[in-house]
């Protein structure tokens, strides 16, 4: 008898929502929605957020997003996100940084130096599930390269600048993302 009044509570308490049930936040960006695709116990991440040490891979890979639309022209107006630390003497690491220069000397002898782009770092918002997910799309090109299969239309990228691949669940949303848009 003692067992079973021991197991209702326990059913009740598994039943009833706890303060540290995790909720996910009404607006969700892109990136972590592959996150947690990836890993389910991101959630917990997000419950109790830790802040994270500035990589220098990430401020290359802001200071290449801004370089190409700089080049394209498509450079917003203010941008505080982006903005890099800079030295008493004017310069930045990022300024002084070889592999930003060797990915920038990759992108000009690349593919995609003279085609113009639809869209460069394009916002996106679609729901997914009741799930507002917002993003952005690095760029939009028309797909005119007769490399790609016959009935493509546009060319979704994803730029990448750091040592991993590109990513298909990310690039599955950039495609779904940019469907209203284009």
């Amino acid at each position: 008898e003692g067992w079973d009044a021991d197991l209702e509570v326990l059913l009740a308490e598994a039943d009833r929502p706890t303060a540290s049930s995790t909720v996910v936040p009404a607006v969700v960006s892109a990136s972590r929605v592959v996150d947690l695709l990836r890993d389910p116990e991101v959630v917990r991440r997000w419950r109790r957020p830790l802040p994270r040490r500035p990589a220098a891979a990430a401020a290359r890979g802001t200071q290449f997003h801004e370089w190409v639309e700089a080049r394209f022209g498509q450079v917003p107006l203010l941008d505080l996100d982006g903005l890099v630390p800079v030295e008493a003497d004017g310069a930045s690491d990022v300024d002084n940084d070889a592999e930003l220069q060797a990915l920038q000397r990759a992108f000009a002898a690349g593919p995609y130096a003279d085609r113009a782009p639809l869209v460069v770092e394009a916002p996106f918002q679609m729901v997914l599930d009741d799930q507002l997910v917002v993003g952005r799309i690095d760029a939009v090109y028309r797909a005119d390269d007769p490399h790609l299969p016959t009935g493509v239309q546009y060319e979704v990228v994803d730029w990448k600048t750091g040592r991993h691949e590109a990513d298909p669940l990310q690039l599955a949303q950039d495609r779904h993302g940019a469907r209203p848009s284009v």
